[in-house]
């Protein structure tokens, strides 16, 4: 193939991409900030998405497609997010009575408190 003939079809990939990501930018937006709470790190996946979208597009075999291919490298950009957060909020059983914190903002440090307190010792040192 000419350069000319395979410059057109890189432009014709880009500009594919680009309308079918502009068509669901909304949607993956809103996926992904229901997903991961912090903005700024919403916005940072946002764009890994985007990238990793873009440089995969041509595994994509229908472009009918593309809303669930991006929305699923969305939900695994996510689990790892979050997978990378759970292991930096891993804390030292002996260092729980010293630390005040939700679990996923719907408990609070004096349930869990009061579910350990509850253990026989021998369950408590498990």
């Amino acid at each position: 193939k000419s350069i000319s003939k395979i410059s057109k079809e890189v432009i014709n990939i880009e500009n594919e991409f680009t309308q079918l990501y502009l068509q669901y930018k909304n949607t993956l937006e809103r996926y992904v900030r229901y997903k991961i709470s912090n903005q700024s790190d919403a916005e940072d996946i946002i764009q890994d998405i985007a990238t990793s979208a873009y440089l995969c597009f041509d595994k994509l075999s229908d472009s009918a497609l593309f809303k669930q291919w991006l929305i699923g490298i969305a939900s695994h950009k996510c689990v790892d997010y979050n997978s990378r957060k759970a292991r930096k909020l891993e804390i030292p059983l002996e260092n729980i009575s010293n630390y005040q914190y939700d679990i996923h903002g719907r408990e609070d440090f004096s349930l869990v408190q009061d579910t350990l307190n509850k253990l026989s010792d021998k369950n408590k040192q498990i």
